[in-house]
């Protein structure tokens, strides 16, 4: 986790690697920003999770921790270590369910992270499909994790939440002549659904592909 940290997201955790992290341990200071961000996910995790969890297997914490550091990093979840600890038992029930089921009628996300999974720790590319595949799931169960930036635009991994959220069509197609039904990724663009500037926040939630304006009226009333 430590290594992870270090270098700012997914990394191979090999053996070499992690040698190399401890002949170097001279160099690192507790009183550094890379140990207080360190502690700070720790302790967000222990929050998460006050009781000995069986979810919390080796491989599947490693990646637990890449997105606990990321979402602390980019979004307002500080004190919502409960509910982050409850959307990851959530997530693994979910997961075994889906590995009990036929290859083809398999969740393709799901799919996907289970055999990242068992690629193990030693690789990159599992450790960042496995991390974008949580970070998807868990702005797609926690809507309304609002960034802490305060940042106008989207984020990408909002915006996947967003387009996967909608069915890949478009939220208002039958009033807004502006926009198709059918939405492909890379005609895709996220809007507020109660405009920013109107006091809209920007999480998942209140985002959907292009709707028409609210009316005077409507506005007023959002913001109440």
């Amino acid at each position: 986790m430590l290594l992870i940290e270090l270098r700012g997201g997914p990394t191979p955790v090999t053996a070499a690697k992690l040698s190399g992290m401890y002949e170097d341990g001279g160099k690192f200071s507790e009183s550094s920003p890379d140990a207080a961000r360190f502690k700070k996910v720790l302790n967000f995790l222990a929050q998460s999770f006050p009781e000995q969890t069986p979810e919390l297997r080796k491989a599947s914490v490693i990646s637990l921790y890449t997105v606990a550091s990321e979402s602390l990093a980019k979004y307002a979840i500080q004190k919502r270590a409960r509910g982050f600890g409850k959307w990851f038992v959530d997530f693994e029930r979910r997961r075994r369910e889906e590995e009990a089921k036929p290859e083809d009628e398999m969740d393709p996300e799901m799919q996907k992270y289970q055999t990242a999974l068992l690629q193990g720790n030693a690789s990159l590319g599992s450790q960042q499909i496995r991390r974008g595949v949580l970070i998807g799931d868990l702005l797609e169960s926690m809507t309304d994790l609002v960034p802490l930036d305060g940042r106008r635009m989207f984020t990408d991994e909002q915006r996947t939440a967003i387009f996967r959220k909608s069915g890949e069509k478009c939220a208002n197609p039958d009033n807004n002549p502006d926009c198709v039904s059918e939405c492909k990724w890379g005609d895709f663009h996220a809007d507020h659904i109660i405009p920013y500037s109107a006091g809209g926040k920007t999480v998942v939630e209140n985002g959907a592909s292009p709707m028409p304006k609210l009316q005077p009226e409507e506005v007023r009333q959002a913001t109440r």
